[in-house]
């Protein structure tokens, strides 16, 4: 037989092939490369071929037989002849087989007897009752399980001469930064057995402290020109640009830790406020006003080029499969390529720390004081923001603006408000009116300023010109565009998950009752009544009931039946696959992910279709009903109000605008009223 013969009989694994097939599908869905795919699928048929030739069915694969394979001397039919396939070979026919094992052909993985059961029991007490990292817990697992065979497993006999002498067997092996991560570790397990009655009390005292000299040092920096070198560099990518920059401009821009950026998830972003919400260090919460440069860079990278995959992260890996940063280090990783690409070949270090060092020297340098510089690097609420809040106003865009204000003020080393920089800093607004938006509200922080510090400059209110405010025109959409919607939303993934029935269901419910995408977010279980819906939580703090069609009402319960089998530790009426309420810019997110997949774009030169306008949607179309009868329409817009949640009736007129139907009907009546014509 002929190589090439052998070959296609090698290529060839019989019944088993489909399973094969679909297993490159989910690759390839999870945009794997065709090369590596190719490399999966004859992994997978060398496996199965293997498996034949030793007479093992698929039903009984388990961890053994891969090591089996692993190690076989391979004279498989048209294989190559090796003395053991390559480890990388290995995993590939593994992973293959977990595919099996999720699709139900192959039994599920047997879980290994612990060797230590003790510790399992201690890493449940770190998690619940010490509230401790999982990456803790997992380091302090590692350490006790080599421990462990020199301590021995009868707990109740152990003493502070065995403690000590393992301490001392350990400091030999290795240097004492290891040293005091192993003593931490053993004195947090000493003292866990001894809450549980396992050993003598206040054997955690037997170990002493480990004592590392180090000098006090400078912390290690680049010059401000080097650093806009290494944000520049990321231009020289031709994968990963984005992404990169996004990274760097977070790390020297506002001081970021490397595992700050790494956890960083898409619901800490708020968009309308211009906030970061981190849990810093020691896990304390964090709010950082968000800057527009890296606002900007944080957006394009978003919609331009991460991997549209259902992860809550917001920086994942370029290549399949599309995963969160595992580690802390991926980050530090960027910036040492980032380096390298700007040409600084002897940096200080090489670590993320660098860009944060450098962020604060740089301030230190422009005479900022120490003060001032933690203030930007963890800054709180301006006092303005909370004094507006303290008197009731939400203050959400206008803080956003402020804080971004702030930021570009100190950007350009500056301590008080001026006229100039205001200006500078609206114009970079997109519109006309985003322009006199920015003003007004640096205006109005001026003025309080001004009137504790003379130093700050108010902007005159007509610097751009006077120019009266134009809302900008809904998109209306039409009903077929609607229910495309809501089935390209049933179409989103994980399969298997409540998240597509989630989106179809809360953008339908959006559409047919009007109600904010924040009031969707916000209802919860309860709210939803025989009578209808409560809107307990409204933009004006006020409470209305919204009576539902039938046909909505089937939809609504159709989902809860799916939502109360759903295991959540939130009662929100709507959850994501992983049990929370999602975020409103995940919202946003997904639903500009949605309008793109079935190609939704408004007119030519106009902003396309927006999920808000599903609301003016409804009260268009609500008002065409009405056309034709003038009192009609007024009996049935101050209803509209009131079931909008309107402040004010004047909101609603401002829909006339947008039903051209009306617009003619009232055109035509003043035409007749001045004619003498009565209709």
């Amino acid at each position: 037989m002929d190589t090439q013969n052998r070959n296609r009989w090698f290529l060839n694994p019989g019944p088993v092939l489909s399973w094969i097939d679909q297993f490159a599908a989910e690759l390839a869905a999870q945009r794997y490369s065709p090369l590596t795919i190719d490399g999966y699928r004859a992994s997978a048929r060398h496996f199965v071929v293997w498996l034949e030739g030793v007479c093992i069915s698929i039903d009984d694969v388990d961890d053994g037989v891969l090591r089996r394979f692993a190690s076989h001397q391979c004279r498989c039919p048209g294989g190559r002849r090796w003395q053991h396939v390559s480890q990388k070979y290995a995993r590939r026919a593994g992973r293959f087989v977990v595919f099996l094992r999720h699709a139900g052909v192959a039994p599920p993985a047997l879980k290994a007897a612990s060797e230590y059961p003790l510790l399992d029991e201690y890493q449940r007490w770190l998690r619940v009752h010490r509230g401790l990292s999982e990456r803790t817990i997992a380091r302090h697992h590692r350490i006790l399980h080599k421990l462990l065979p020199e301590l021995g497993t009868a707990t109740l006999d152990y003493d502070a001469t065995r403690i000590r002498s393992v301490v001392r067997k350990w400091r030999e092996q290795t240097g004492p930064a290891d040293l005091r991560t192993m003593t931490s570790a053993l004195r947090s397990f000493l003292r866990f057995l001894a809450g549980a009655g396992l050993c003598r009390p206040d054997l955690d005292h037997a170990i002493p402290p480990v004592l590392q000299w180090r000098l006090s040092s400078l912390p290690r920096y680049l010059a401000a020109a080097d650093v806009e070198r290494v944000i520049a560099s990321c231009d020289l990518l031709a994968r990963g640009r984005l992404r990169d920059r996004a990274i760097l401009l977070l790390l020297a821009r506002l001081g970021l830790r490397a595992g700050d950026v790494a956890g960083l998830k898409l619901s800490d972003i708020d968009w309308t406020s211009g906030v970061l919400h981190l849990s810093g260090k020691a896990r304390r919460q964090v709010r950082l006003p968000l800057p527009q440069e890296v606002g900007d860079a944080l957006l394009a990278y978003i919609e331009q080029e991460r991997p549209r995959e259902p992860q809550e992260a917001v920086f994942l890996m370029m290549v399949a499969p599309y995963r969160s940063f595992a580690q802390s280090s991926h980050v530090s990783t960027i910036v040492a390529l980032a380096l390298k690409r700007a040409g600084i070949s002897d940096p200080p270090s090489a670590g993320a720390s660098l860009l944060r060092h450098s962020a604060a020297t740089s301030m230190l340098r422009s005479g900022a004081t120490l003060e001032a510089v933690g203030t930007v690097l963890r800054q709180l609420l301006a006092d303005h923001v909370v004094l507006h809040r303290a008197l009731g106003f939400k203050f959400r865009t206008q803080g956003s603006l402020l804080r971004n204000f702030v930021a570009f003020a100190e950007s350009r080393d500056e301590q008080v408000v001026t006229t100039a920089t205001v200006r500078e800093w609206a114009l970079q607004a997109p519109s006309r009116e985003q322009r006199r938006n920015r003003l007004l509200t640096a205006r109005r922080f001026a003025l309080s300023l001004r009137a504790e510090d003379p130093r700050h400059e108010v902007p005159a209110i007509d610097l751009f010109g006077s120019a009266s405010y134009k809302r900008r025109t809904p998109y209306i959409y039409s009903p077929v565009e609607i229910q495309r919607l809501i089935d390209a939303a049933r179409q989103l993934g994980p399969d298997g998950s409540i998240r597509p029935l989630t989106y179809a269901t809360m953008f339908g419910l959006i559409a047919a009752t009007g109600m904010r995408v924040s009031e969707a977010l916000a209802m919860r279980l309860p709210d939803v009544t025989s009578d209808g819906l409560i809107i307990a939580r409204t933009k004006f703090k006020k409470s209305r009931q919204l009576p539902l069609h039938p046909t909505t009402r089937r939809a609504l319960d159709g989902y809860l039946a799916t939502r109360l089998k759903a295991a959540s530790p939130s009662d929100a009426l709507f959850i994501s696959h992983q049990g929370t309420p999602p975020a409103y810019p995940t919202v946003i997110t997904v639903f500009l992910q949605v309008i793109r997949s079935i190609g939704l774009r408004g007119a030519a030169g106009t902003p396309g279709p927006r999920i808000h306008d599903l609301r003016h949607t409804f009260a268009v179309r609500s008002l065409e009903a009405c056309a034709h009868d003038s009192k009609l329409v007024a009996r049935h817009i101050t209803a509209l109000s009131t079931y909008l949640g309107h402040a004010h009736v004047t909101d609603t007129y401002w829909y006339l605008e947008a039903t051209p139907e009306l617009m003619a009907h009232m055109a035509a009546a003043s035409e007749a009223f001045h004619s003498g014509v009565s209709r």
